[in-house]
């Protein structure tokens, strides 16, 4: 009895769409086919349709702010507080790379001196792994914090040369109107 109930159930669900799990109704094969090809197709046609990467400008002197303005569209009285800025932003690195430069001779020196005390049985094998690492990596800051200097002071010199600009084209424009 539980058998034919069981069976009987099974047809209803099947017969009946609103019952099934997916709750639509059966298709033929070629009607899925069709469905299929009509999906792969559309997602073809997306992936073909990427628009292209906007074109990247060179600019030549360099830029400022959030906006990234290039120098030349600068006034000159904007591009002297750049100037102080930019100074101010140099000594402070030179200041930040001096003591990182401490710090590695330091560390280095501890690192040799864990070498040592390992050798003597003094310190543990970690410990000795662990001094080198503190080395390696206070020499990967020593690395960015230079690189960062000589970003800085390659930016100061860009700005000290279109203020240089800005100040012959005012003087040679000077002249002009009393000629």
């Amino acid at each position: 009895m539980q058998k034919t109930v069981l069976s009987l159930l099974l047809v209803i669900t099947i017969n009946l769409p609103c019952l099934s799990a997916e709750k639509t109704p059966a298709k033929t094969k070629a009607e899925t086919k069709q469905v299929q090809k009509k999906n792969k197709s559309s997602t073809l046609k997306k992936d073909r349709l990427i628009p292209p990467p906007p074109p990247e400008t060179a600019l030549v002197g360099g830029t400022y702010g959030p906006l990234s303005i290039p120098f030349e569209y600068l006034s000159l009285t904007e591009l002297e507080k750049l100037q102080v800025n930019t100074q101010s932003e140099l000594n402070k690195q030179k200041e930040t790379v001096d003591n990182i430069r401490e710090a590695t001779s330091e560390k280095k020196e501890h690192a040799q001196l864990f070498e040592t005390l390992y050798k003597e049985g003094v310190v543990s094998r970690k410990e000795l792994v662990q001094a080198k690492a503190e080395a390696s990596t206070v020499d990967r800051e020593i690395t960015d914090a230079e690189n960062k200097l000589i970003e800085i002071e390659s930016k100061l010199n860009a700005v000290s040369k279109y203020i240089q600009q800005k100040k012959n084209k005012k003087t040679n424009s000077s002249i002009k109107r009393q000629k």
